[in-house]
């Protein structure tokens, strides 16, 4: 069954991201991606114009993956601190660190 260019792209990515992973962005070759993956070059080429591309894809992943980890902050976590930082301001000289000093 043939992937559509988007399942590719994630295919490579994932593969990719693996070689990265386990043996660094400067030691894995392109050649070396696209035969784990079980694609020609050129498809690799076709869905990622450059290693730089790849590797850009990569990082973003391997960022978004990261940030996945740990949930948005909530109307009420914003409200809590913009009430703690206001709090603060207001207070006669300013926070307790800057009355110690």
């Amino acid at each position: 069954m043939r992937r559509t260019a988007e399942e590719t792209r994630a295919h490579v990515l994932g593969v990719a991201r693996d070689l990265f992973y386990r043996q660094g962005i400067r030691a894995t070759g392109v050649d070396e991606v696209a035969a784990k993956a079980g694609v020609a070059p050129t498809t690799l080429y076709r869905v990622f114009s450059s290693k730089d591309d790849l590797v850009g894809a990569y990082v973003e992943r391997v960022d978004q993956d990261f940030r996945d980890l740990f949930p948005a902050p909530t109307l009420a976590t914003r409200s809590w601190r913009s009430s703690t930082e206001n709090s603060k301001r207001s207070t006669p000289g300013g926070s307790a660190a800057a009355r110690s000093r």
